[in-house]
């Protein structure tokens, strides 16, 4: 696991493509449901680093594919 590997003060970043719209479908790539990942990553025994803002209207999105684009940096707990 990421938290196993991770020295105590490191830091992991990660960009990742997530559904933007979820009352609408999304098309052949389907992204990341951030809600699981947010679950996942506290199991893991990892936090994010600052706030996250979970509010997307204000990324960056294509209305084509339902995605946006999402960044996070997370640290051990």
């Amino acid at each position: 696991s990421f938290a196993a590997d991770l020295k105590d003060d490191g830091l992991i970043v990660i960009t990742m493509d997530v559904k933007y719209d979820p009352e609408k479908p999304s098309g052949k790539y389907p992204g990341v449901h951030l809600p699981n990942f947010t679950k996942s990553v506290y199991e893991a025994g990892l936090e994010y680093r600052g706030e996250c803002d979970d509010n997307l209207d204000d990324l960056v999105h294509s209305d084509e594919f339902n995605l946006c684009c999402f960044h996070c940096v997370l640290c051990k707990k």
